[in-house]
């Protein structure tokens, strides 16, 4: 007859030895919670970019002193810029600026950096992906 008692306990006895087994390190000269690999740091980029106002927006004209956030992926890294008169095109619809930014690399998304107007108002959070908050 079989004694279940004895196959109850012998299997709680490999159960044992294989939990056992599984919390041993694979290589124990190296600690168990490693330091991550250090993020290399990326170099900012001097891009030309342009403001276009779209038709029908409430601002129809940039003037010079508007100040612009742009940003890629983390807010550490956005610029601030301030248009100059020099900057935006005759009818006021276009400004273009040179910047050093590091844009935001996602093979999820087509562009790369995001632009908010009024920069007063803009408050991204630490890592905004592709978003642009606002305060109010």
């Amino acid at each position: 007859m079989i004694d279940l008692k004895k196959i109850l306990y012998a299997i709680a006895a490999v159960s044992a030895a294989a939990m056992l087994a599984s919390c041993t390190p694979d290589n124990p000269d190296k600690p168990d919670n490693p330091e991550p690999e250090p993020v290399p740091d990326i170099e900012p980029v001097t891009l030309t970019v342009n403001f276009v106002l779209p038709s029908g927006s409430l601002k129809t004209k940039w003037v010079a002193g508007d100040d612009i956030v742009v940003h890629g992926e983390y807010a550490k890294n956005q610029v601030t810029v301030t248009l100059e008169s020099s900057d935006i095109s005759s009818d006021g619809r276009k400004a273009t600026k040179t910047i050093e930014i590091i844009p935001y690399e996602n093979e999820e998304c087509t562009s790369n950096l995001y632009a908010s107007w009024p920069a007063e108002a803009v408050d991204n959070l630490p890592h905004c992906f592709w978003y642009s908050k606002f305060n109010n």
